[in-house]
């Protein structure tokens, strides 16, 4: 028996692609909605699909990450404020396309890298977990968006 320990959506929308609705902005608000999807018939499905086709058995979903925020090096209060900035995000399509239609332009690099990532290049913002941000280096060329509502 292999056992993956604290995965997420975008490694599981590998197998299901339909897991990777997770990874996309503003789809939920809070930890209380995420849960109630994966309580659905639909979230069901995809995990049945997951452990037939791919023989991953999913033991819980109750991991919580905490909401995602834009690290930038401007203020950001709406998404049209995100035109023109060079975002780091994985590579997971739902990811890319989620900020190119916010106008954001999608730059897919390692989490490692999240740290430097908005120093003036190779991108303008990231959109780190909330960990990251309590890292004094994460700070170092940040201005933290001032509302939660461009969270995800």
């Amino acid at each position: 028996m292999n056992v993956a320990v604290n995965t997420d959506a975008a490694r599981l929308g590998q197998y299901v692609s339909d897991f990777s609705i997770f990874m996309m902005a503003y789809f939920v608000d809070d930890y209380d909605e995420g849960y109630a999807v994966t309580q659905t018939e639909t979230f069901k499905n995809w995990e049945k699909e997951l452990e037939e086709k791919h023989g991953v058995k999913v033991l819980s979903f109750t991991f919580y990450d905490g909401p995602r925020h834009f690290m930038t090096n401007k203020e950001i209060h709406a998404p049209e404020d995100l035109k023109g900035q060079r975002i780091r995000t994985i590579g997971q399509e739902v990811c890319t396309e989620s900020l190119s239609a916010m106008g954001a332009t999608p730059i897919s690099m390692s989490g490692a890298r999240c740290i430097t990532a908005s120093s003036p290049r190779p991108s303008t913002a990231v959109r780190p977990r909330i960990p990251l941000l309590s890292r004094p280096r994460s700070m170092k060329y940040a201005i933290p968006s001032p509302r939660r509502a461009i969270s995800s």
